[in-house]
């Protein structure tokens, strides 16, 4: 098998089980609840997570930077969704817009040191 389709193979393998993972908890939420409520927190997070993942997974090359620039993109849009589902407001703008810049920011600069160190070394 190519590596391809291994790839291939590894992003079906890794979208339907996180398809499960929503459909479960959507059935159990719906069965406790008679309808979805708590369930959109882990359906937000699988949905988050997934990205990531299939990223990871489906990129030929250069996967770190391409993985740590999904997450960059939609750590931001996530944490205000999560927000939005929660009783509380404030918290985003508050206390986890601020954290998010900032360790968005750390980790870049943690990536560029580290391809600036990988190649003084070559």
């Amino acid at each position: 098998m190519t590596r391809d389709k291994y790839q291939k193979l590894a992003f079906v393998i890794v979208s339907l089980s996180h398809l499960m993972a929503m459909g479960i908890v959507a059935t159990v939420n719906i069965a406790v609840s008679n309808g979805i409520t708590w369930a959109l927190y882990p359906i937000l997070s699988t949905v988050f997570a997934w990205a990531i993942a299939s990223t990871a997974i489906l990129r030929k090359n250069r996967k770190l930077l391409a993985t740590f620039f999904v997450t960059s993109t939609l750590l931001i849009p996530y944490l205000y969704l999560l927000e939005r589902l929660t009783p509380f407001d404030g918290w985003f703008i508050g206390y986890a817009l601020p954290i998010a810049i900032i360790s968005i920011i750390a980790i870049w600069v943690f990536f560029f040191v580290l391809i600036k160190l990988r190649a003084s070394k070559a």
